[in-house]
Formats: C-alpha cells, structure tokens, sequence
C-alpha cells in the first residue's frame, strides 16, 4: 500500500489550458418550455467537453446566451445541441461581446456625495472610490492571465473592518454591477480594479 501511495505521488501534473474569453456570442432559445431542462443538460456537457464555449444569462433580457471564440464555433456547438443532444433550438443574430478597460498611468481617486430616497425620506451617502489600470496597454489588459476577463472590486481594510457583513456584502454588489456595465457604452470592464476607500451612511442605506 505505501509503494502504491509513493507511485502515485510521483505521477506528474498537467497544467491546465486557459482558454481566453470569448468574444462572440448568441441568444439560444428552446423550441418549447418542455425543453428547457434538455436545453440546459445539453449545454452543461458540450461546455464540459469545450472549456471555450460559455454559457450565462443575460442581465439585461433574463436570454439564454453561448459565447464562442467565432461563428463557425457557434455554428457546430448549435449543430450539435440539435444532431448529437436532440435537442431543438432557436438561434439568435451573433454579436460581438465588447469590454471597456481604463488607460490611465497612476490610479484615480474620486469621491461621491449624492442622496438616495427611502421611505419618503431622503438618506445622504458618501463615498470615495479609487479606481487603476493593470497596464496602459488595451491589448495587454484582455490577454492578461491576471485579469482573467473581468474587473476586481475590493474594499480598502480600514473600511471592512469598520463595516458590518451585510454592509460589505451591499457595497461590493454595487461595485460589481457598476463594474459589469462600463461608462462608454454599457461593456463589462475588464483589467481594472475598483477599490472602495470610504463610505459614509446611515445604517440600511446600501
């Protein structure tokens, strides 16, 4: 047993393929509700036989959606939900999954005062955000290993110490949304990292 255990321990380990993110993808929609769940079980094995095909649901629409490295790659995963799972599906117009990341040589640093109403009453909210740029270079932030293909949010350690669970849980939500949906043109942003410096409110505000 402890020759077995040796012999196995001196098996070698393959590094994994990163395969880079996607950037085309489609609206897939079953031909009928009651196949949905065929739907989702045909997608779950072509995803775990090619690591380069993605699947979310859109936040914006609530659709179905397959990202592939091109057309052609959508084309045969589409082909092949209907040929090898059996399973009908409609396919919307390929687009192109645009990112949004900032160029900027030293981080920036911005702060916020505005007031959100609840209950009828308005509640004030501060807020001091600093915001840098894995590289200067566009490219070497979408091809960047570390960035992984999207943005990092965190929350300065003075800050989450300060701060009960559920207040760190609603702040770095809201980071994520914003950082999910750029300022140019609604793209997620991707080799940047938005640190959260200060927060000023009224306790259930977030």
């Amino acid at each position: 047993a402890a020759r077995g255990a040796v012999a196995q321990a001196a098996l070698p380990t393959l590094v994994g393929v990163r395969a880079m993110e996607p950037v085309f993808f489609v609206a897939l929609e079953a031909d009928s509700a009651s196949q949905h769940a065929a739907l989702d079980a045909a997608l779950s094995c072509l995803t775990l036989e090619d690591p380069s095909l993605h699947v979310r649901a859109s936040r914006e629409t609530g659709q179905l959606l397959l990202a592939g490295m091109g057309e052609l790659h959508l084309e045969v995963a589409a082909s092949r939900l209907r040929r090898d799972f059996d399973v009908p599906v409609r396919v919307g117009r390929m687009r192109v999954a645009y990112r949004e990341t900032a160029c900027v040589a030293e981080p920036l640093e911005h702060s916020l005062f505005t007031e959100r109403a609840l209950a009828g009453k308005a509640h004030p909210v501060q807020l001091s955000l600093r915001l840098s740029a894995e590289s200067l270079d566009a490219t070497h932030a979408y091809c960047s290993p570390t960035a992984a293909a999207a943005a990092a949010a965190d929350l300065a350690a003075p800050l989450e110490e300060r701060l009960k669970r559920q207040d760190r849980e609603a702040l770095l939500s809201g980071l994520e949304d914003g950082l999910a949906a750029g300022p140019l043109a609604g793209f997620p942003a991707m080799g940047v990292r938005a640190e959260l410096l200060e927060a000023i409110f009224e306790p259930g505000v977030p």
